[in-house]
């Protein structure tokens, strides 16, 4: 008899490939979450405030005047998406240092001046036994300067707009000033300096720390700035696509110390955020500095 032929097997189902709608919306999903991760990270490192110490000694620093103690904030940009209780829980972290006098950088709200109240009701409840001292940034004087500057008043901060003054440490004294903004103000040094001269430690609050390029070289011994929100985004925190809007001078003032050739500049990476508040590897910071003199213990 013929052989029957070998039953073949039946073909494989064959798996139909998705529907070009279907890949689209597997593309846009993965985009949406790459977003919400990005923003999401933003967020989180934008509420985050780290405190940075840092310990400098000057040989023009009184050598028998005790180290002095003092918190920089700087950039606070309180708007409609900025939170005063995050800025309030910022304020509570400085009184636990203990400083022995603070100072404040600009930039306190929003260009239109907002939240202008909430910003400085928090603010006024910083305490220091030498006062707490500021100057003005260029979104203060955007619309009215005058009126940031009676809010400072009336929260119990004195501004220093171009102006300074003597404090006593007991074993010596050393001259603190503030100027005015640099891009809508008109700065001077020498106002602030007022008798200082060649031997004297003198301190300025500049909210812009390209103003530090203007002075002549040793006439200041340490620039407190702000303005350039380290970068606000980075690479890693290594380089800012963004730093050029603020500074003139590429990635130099981003944030941290700065010796410029004409004096030593240090400048916060800012307790806020330009636009909304967030960072990317640019987490914001405020600054508490012990001053000494050179070869004099420091204050733990």
């Amino acid at each position: 008899m013929p052989e029957e032929p070998a039953h073949s097997a039946p073909p494989p189902e064959s798996v139909a490939a998705p529907a070009p709608r279907t890949r689209r919306r597997v593309r846009v999903s993965r985009v949406l979450l790459l977003l919400l991760a990005v923003v999401a990270w933003g967020v989180v490192e934008g509420g985050v405030c780290r405190v940075r110490r840092h310990e400098l000694a000057f040989p023009d620093y009184p050598a028998g005047a005790a180290p002095l103690r003092a918190a920089f904030l700087t950039d606070f940009h309180l708007d409609r998406l900025a939170s005063a209780r995050r800025l309030g829980r910022i304020v509570d972290r400085v009184n636990a240092e203990a400083p022995d006098i603070i100072f404040l950088g600009g930039d306190y709200a929003d260009a239109k001046l907002e939240r202008l109240d909430d910003c400085l009701s928090e603010l006024a409840r910083l305490k220091a036994p030498l006062g707490v001292w500021a100057v003005l940034g260029n979104h203060d004087h955007v619309h009215a300067p005058a009126r940031v500057l009676s809010a400072l008043r009336e929260a119990g901060i004195t501004p220093l707009e171009n102006e300074g003054f003597w404090l006593d440490l007991g074993g010596g004294r050393i001259r603190i000033g503030g100027v005015a903004d640099f891009w809508h103000g008109r700065p001077d040094w020498e106002a602030a300096a007022g008798t200082a001269g060649p031997g004297d430690f003198f301190l300025l609050l500049a909210h812009n720390p390209d103003y530090t390029e203007t002075l002549p070289p040793g006439a200041v011994d340490l620039v407190l700035a702000g303005h350039t929100h380290d970068g606000q985004a980075t690479v890693f925190g290594l380089w800012s696509p963004f730093i050029g809007i603020p500074s003139r001078h590429g990635q130099k003032y981003r944030a941290g110390l700065v010796d410029n050739g004409r004096t030593t500049v240090l400048v916060s990476g800012g307790a806020g955020g330009l636009i909304a508040p967030m960072r990317y590897f640019a987490p914001p910071s405020v600054e508490v500095v012990t001053l000494r003199a050179d070869g004099q213990s420091g204050r733990p």
